[in-house]
Parts: C-alpha cells; structure tokens; sequence
C-alpha cells in the first residue's frame, strides 16, 4: 500500500497543473484551415501529466485574413445545403 499512496500524491500534486496543461492543449488545437499540426509534447517523469512544449506564433494580419477566408467557405458550405 506504500506503492499506492506514493502514486496518490504525485497525482493529486499533478492536479494542480492540469488547468495549464488544458490551457496549453486548446492554444495549440490545429485551426481550420491546418490539415496537421506536430508539437513537442513534455511528459512528466512518472506520466503524471503532459503538457505541450510550444508558444504558437502569430502574425496578426495573416491570421486574420485566413479567418476570413474560412468564415466565408463556412457561410457558403452552409448556405449550398
């Protein structure tokens, strides 16, 4: 049972990292116009928790044009039905 208490506290430590984590997952979710998007990910030693290892970088004009550009396929895709 010291095997199952060790486990218990790196995992209830880990919980205090895991609205990070979640953060760092959805800003780095692939946008719509990205087919696949390859991150490096960082484990924790015991697999406790993941999280991603990158800062996305924007440049502000181009993401604003592709939005565009997608919010208009996706307005005729839903028109044409």
């Amino acid at each position: 049972s010291k095997r199952y208490s060790a486990d218990k506290r790196i995992y209830l430590g880990a919980l205090k990292y895991v609205p990070h984590a979640v953060f760092k997952l959805l800003e780095n979710m692939p946008m719509p116009w990205e087919n696949v998007k390859t991150v490096p990910v960082l484990y924790h030693v015991t697999g406790a928790i993941s999280f991603v290892n990158e800062v996305p970088k924007v440049i502000e004009p181009i993401y604003l044009a592709q939005w565009g550009s997608c919010w208009v396929m996706m307005r005729r895709e839903k028109r044409d039905r």
